[in-house]
């Protein structure tokens, strides 16, 4: 009996140690972005996000999937979790296809099929998101801001980061862009 009472002490000792703190996504600061804390979408303010959006123009089409992943690492970078978006997209010019990669993997970034944007950073409000993302068509780091107008729509607006290399390289330079920077999407 006294061991089965040693065994049992020590077992909840040793998961109350390695339990996740949770703070919630819309409320922390970042010094506890470290040692397996947890930034929890407690609210669900990432999920009016989530979705097929859609922008159509005569033959032009650009579609943005984005979905939420949960308690994730980005691919192991970081030490703390935290809900994050990820999302990809398919631009179709002229009823040409430029790029498609709507469907992506979580196998790590140098996986081809990587997501094409991450994150979870609110600036102001909670209907304004900002995600790390890339203009994939001409290899150039780009923030990409989502303002939900309503349940429905979606404003996409795409500016470059500037000095940062693009899986090893710098962008091309003076390629412009290749896909939309400002645009309204409607939720499919």
């Amino acid at each position: 009996m006294k061991n089965i009472f040693l065994i049992s002490s020590f077992l909840f000792s040793f998961i109350l140690m390695n339990c996740q703190t949770t703070y919630p996504l819309t409320n922390y600061s970042t010094d506890v972005l470290h040692s397996g804390n947890y930034i929890q979408d407690t609210t669900g303010v990432l999920n009016k996000f989530v979705g097929t959006w859609k922008y159509t123009n005569g033959n032009d089409e650009f579609t943005v999937k984005i979905i939420k992943k949960e308690n994730d690492n980005f691919f192991g970078l970081n030490d703390y979790y935290e809900d994050v978006l990820y999302g990809g997209y398919k631009y179709v010019k002229n009823g040409n296809v430029i790029i498609d990669r709507i469907n992506f993997t979580f196998n790590g970034y140098t996986d081809p099929n990587c997501p094409l944007m991450q994150g979870s950073n609110f600036f102001g409000n909670y209907d304004t998101i900002t995600l790390f993302g890339s203009d994939f068509v001409v290899h150039k780091p780009v923030y990409i801001d989502l303002k939900i107008i309503n349940p429905t729509i979606m404003e996409w607006n795409m500016t470059p980061r500037e000095n940062i290399n693009f899986n090893g390289s710098s962008p091309t330079s003076g390629a412009g862009w290749g896909i939309p920077t400002t645009i309204t999407l409607t939720k499919q």
